[in-house]
């Protein structure tokens, strides 16, 4: 399968795992969760190519040299959790609040960062 359906397939799931999160799908009787999409795709111009870390323009490397986030097959989620207390929706800064979507990703295919030895919860990849 070339790049472009590979990203054309993965950025379908990722809408489609967004809706479910904003739909309430992964809500329970004491939370109530909702999505937004952060980091997708890093320019290889500015983050360096595909298994390299050599920007060429002089900036420090963000994150692996292998990410896929530089091939658009990854995305970072972050979610919020509404606080019924202070009437706002808080940044959900644990890993705990991403395990059932994380599983329900990685049971679609998908690769959770959750599972990784660095507890990367909010990334969500082909």
């Amino acid at each position: 399968m070339k790049l472009s359906d590979r990203q054309a397939t993965f950025t379908i799931k990722v809408a489609r795992l967004l809706i479910a999160i904003n739909d309430g799908q992964f809500d329970t009787h004491e939370r109530r969760l909702r999505a937004r999409l952060r980091d997708v795709y890093r320019d290889p111009r500015a983050f360096g190519y595909y298994g390299s870390n050599d920007t060429k323009n002089g900036r420090a490397p963000y994150g692996s040299a292998r990410s896929e986030h530089k091939r658009g097959l990854a995305a970072d989620i972050l979610i919020d959790i509404w606080d019924v207390e202070k009437q706002t929706w808080v940044w959900a800064q644990t890993c705990e609040a991403y395990q059932e979507i994380g599983k329900a990703w990685e049971k679609d295919g998908g690769t959770w960062g959750g599972v990784w030895s660095n507890g990367d919860c909010n990334h969500f990849q082909e």
